[in-house]
């Protein structure tokens, strides 16, 4: 997006400053900007996970310190003289995303995205009365973890809810967001009932048979038939796969005009990490809302020098 289109951009939200801001003579002003909008993006949690900001060029400097001022002090012109012509989608993977599923697969040693199968040994999965934790029970660790997940993983829920239009898409079969949500995060069901979940699985896989990137990609675009695609949409994509980044930048060129922002979380995590990514992305959330460019945000864990 050019600086034009980007200013023209943020004239049609309204946002204005309500003072100019002080230019730096400083030779070194480009750098330090630019360490200062970096600053206010990376924030660590217990010393474990970072969120990175990729692809800063030292020649937005002055223009990101603009946009960061935006944000932080939220001057904003009145909502009387602001046009309303904008909206925001939030779109969120579940497995490895809001839920540890890799890491409850290999405990329970029992895959959930088949509900076609009948049985898996003993255990009929489409029974309604079947329990796994009855077969198969939780460490006492990893069921306190879940705790820290469901409590995080409302309170980034709940704030993209006030904030824009929810998604879950997930190329699990359908129902299974909301089993898995019954019986390892229950206290997420309430929340979720007002997210709308697409299974991209169940309706593309006939016409895509093995083809999870494509059931993912046209799942996204069902995005785009729920919302106005002719005003300024703000993109914002959650979850651990590549398919989920490239599948809304897709999304994105069948808006008008678009803000895409990507958080890539860590593939394949244990329920504590999953845990500390929702709490590192909740604190930060609101930050990435308001950012009035396109982002690329990687969350990496934090290498102890010495190791």
């Amino acid at each position: 997006m050019t600086d034009s289109t980007r200013i023209n951009l943020m004239t049609k939200l309204g946002i204005t400053l309500k003072r100019s801001i002080p230019s730096k003579n400083n030779a070194n002003n480009n750098s330090e900007t630019l360490g200062e909008l970096q600053s206010s993006i990376s924030t660590e949690l217990e010393d474990e996970f970072t969120l990175k900001l990729l692809s800063l060029e030292k020649s937005n400097a002055p223009r990101l310190k603009y946009l960061r001022k935006l944000s932080y002090l939220k001057i904003w012109v009145p909502s009387s003289q602001r046009p309303p012509k904008h909206q925001t989608a939030i779109i969120f993977d579940w497995d490895d995303t809001l839920l540890c599923t890799t890491y409850i697969n290999r405990i329970l040693n029992c895959e959930h995205v088949d509900f076609r199968e009948q049985k898996k040994g003993n255990i009929n999965i489409n029974d309604n009365d079947f329990d796994i934790s009855t077969v198969v029970e939780l460490p006492k660790a990893v069921l306190e973890k879940l705790e820290l997940i469901q409590k995080y993983g409302k309170k980034l829920l709940e704030s993209s809810l006030e904030l824009g239009h929810v998604f879950i898409i997930t190329n699990a079969i359908e129902g299974w967001v909301e089993y898995s949500a019954n019986k390892y995060l229950p206290k997420l069901v309430p929340t979720l009932s007002k997210v709308i979940i697409i299974s991209a699985r169940s309706k593309y896989e006939m016409e895509f048979p093995g083809g999870y990137y494509q059931w993912k990609f046209n799942a996204f675009l069902e995005v785009q038939k729920k919302l106005n695609s002719e005003i300024i949409t703000n993109l914002i994509s959650i979850g651990d796969s590549v398919i989920e980044m490239e599948a809304v930048h897709i999304l994105g060129k069948e808006f008008s005009e678009s803000l895409v922002k990507t958080i890539k979380m860590r593939e394949s995590p244990t329920p504590d990490e999953i845990a500390k990514q929702l709490a590192l992305i909740s604190s930060k959330f609101e930050d990435i809302y308001l950012n009035a460019r396109n982002l690329k945000i990687v969350l990496e864990k934090k290498v102890v020098k010495g190791y």
